[in-house]
């Protein structure tokens, strides 16, 4: 009986495409288990995705230099934990290639340099900030 009500409770808080996945299942336990997998990113998935968003970040014109700093180190974090593998010379490329416009400048000048280091490129960008 207590399944049963599980079950139930769980049928209550699906959508229609959701029921139709489940409704065959004869435990809560298995609709659940259903509803986890289908749902769940796969490895892949996350690590496709915490890569592309790393790739795809921005630094609009506006932001602060400190905020981005911030948000690229979280998604590059993210990247990371998923399972990216990232050297540094692809981390230097990724946040050149995410500065605006306005760095144009600064990336010539700074870009020809092969050993420069994520580190080393932050440390510059912070002293142009200024």
């Amino acid at each position: 009986m207590k399944d049963l009500d599980a079950r139930t409770e769980i049928i209550m808080h699906l959508t229609d495409r959701q029921v139709d996945l489940v409704k065959h299942l004869e435990s809560s336990k298995e609709m659940w288990d259903l509803l986890k997998e289908h749902h769940e990113p796969s490895d892949r998935t996350t690590k496709v995705l915490s890569f592309r968003y790393l790739i795809t970040l921005e630094m609009k014109e506006d932001d602060s230099l400190d905020t981005f700093i911030s948000k690229y180190q979280s998604a590059y974090d993210r990247a990371i934990s998923a399972g990216n593998k990232i050297d540094e010379e692809m981390k230097v490329d990724i946040m050149f290639g995410a500065l605006p416009n306005s760095w144009g400048p600064f990336i010539v000048i700074h870009g020809a340099d092969p050993t420069l280091s994520l580190q080393n490129l932050i440390s510059k960008m912070k002293q142009e900030d200024l």
